[in-house]
């Protein structure tokens, strides 16, 4: 968590998560706890509660009680469990319904703001319902199978990468030669890994021609790298269609107002997706010595006493406000300047 000092502008209500909330015509709002085996479902117009299968027939099942002109007008409501929402959310978009993975966090605390300090599947349900009929959140876009592809395959190599980093610091921090042996063995496999995952990420943007376009904008910012854009293509599919302070709220790098009273407390980023900050973070390192833009407005900073990592998280925001920019206008790097 990085302190900011008081920003003159009034920025936009946090919606750390998610994209802003939605005012679309919803009458019927469906709370979903999700566990490995089983979905807790509750409805909240009928002020019901089911226990289903985490399973394709066992959703199909449940969902066919709801008839064709009723479920445009139905919005479900999940925590994002980071999978097993998958089955879920395919046959609810199989199905024309309307879904909303929001984070865990914002419920939690909608639910002590109610008064529930209790916690099980079935009042999770229920308070996740509710938080929909209180705060709409806007439905979740369904990725194209390209998409999803590049995804998966970004998210793969996170994992694959921090794998590698451990093995790299547990060779450093190894003195039998016998052990370390095993430990050179798994570098070389994960090294060889990273290869091969990073040619089937280039293949994959390749053979999609919006990924393709948006890869070459977004590669055409000195310090933007082709690592840098395929996260952005694949986590943050927003790119392009939000204003610079949710799109900045989005990643995490927007400074949430702190102020009571006569009180003007420090800005501070919070929440946000952390895969995105992370590597828009390295890009922005870059950046700042190699991009033109980026590398003044840091060093203007610098010079006015900012701390190094007040400037550099300030030149993340600016940074990601070009790409957005970029994105909107189909604009390459050259182009945005002249603008």
């Amino acid at each position: 968590m990085t302190t900011i000092k008081p920003a003159s502008a009034i920025t936009n209500s946090p919606v750390p998560d998610s994209t802003p909330d939605t005012q679309e015509p919803f009458t019927q709002f469906i709370g979903v706890d999700i566990a490995k085996d089983h979905l807790d479902v509750f409805l909240a117009a009928s002020n019901q509660l089911h226990r289903i299968e985490n399973c394709p027939a066992a959703i199909d099942k449940f969902l066919r009680r709801f008839k064709q002109p009723e479920r445009t007008q139905i919005l479900v409501v999940m925590e994002a469990t980071g999978g097993y929402e998958y089955v879920l959310t395919q046959r609810l978009h199989a199905a024309g319904i309307a879904w909303a993975a929001v984070n865990a966090l914002r419920i939690r605390h909608f639910a002590l703001g109610c008064g529930l300090i209790e916690k099980t599947d079935a009042i999770d349900a229920k308070i996740i319902a509710k938080f929909g009929q209180m705060s709409p959140p806007r439905p979740t876009p369904m990725p194209d199978e390209a998409t999803e592809l590049i995804r998966a395959l970004s998210f793969r190599r996170g994992q694959i990468l921090r794998q590698f980093q451990q093995e790299k610091n547990r060779l450093q921090q190894c003195h039998c030669s016998a052990a370390k042996k095993f430990i050179a063995d798994a570098c070389k496999f994960y090294s060889k890994q990273l290869k091969a995952i990073d040619a089937k990420i280039a293949e994959a943007v390749k053979n999609d021609a919006d990924s393709a376009q948006k890869a070459a904008t977004l590669t055409s910012v000195p310090g933007v790298g082709t690592v840098t854009a395929t996260v952005m293509i694949s986590q943050m599919p927003e790119l392009g269609k939000l204003n610079r302070g949710q799109i900045d709220k989005l990643a995490g790098v927007a400074p949430i107002a702190n102020d009571s009273g006569r009180k003007t407390g420090y800005r501070k980023t919070m929440a946000g997706r952390s895969s995105v900050r992370r590597t828009l973070y390295m890009a922005t390192l870059v950046a700042t010595k190699h991009n033109p833009l980026i590398k003044g407005f840091y060093q203007s900073l610098l010079k006015k006493g900012k701390p190094k990592k007040l400037a550099l998280v300030a030149c993340m925001r600016k940074l990601l406000t070009i790409l957005n920019c970029m994105i909107r206008n189909n604009q390459p790097w050259k182009d945005t300047l002249t603008a």
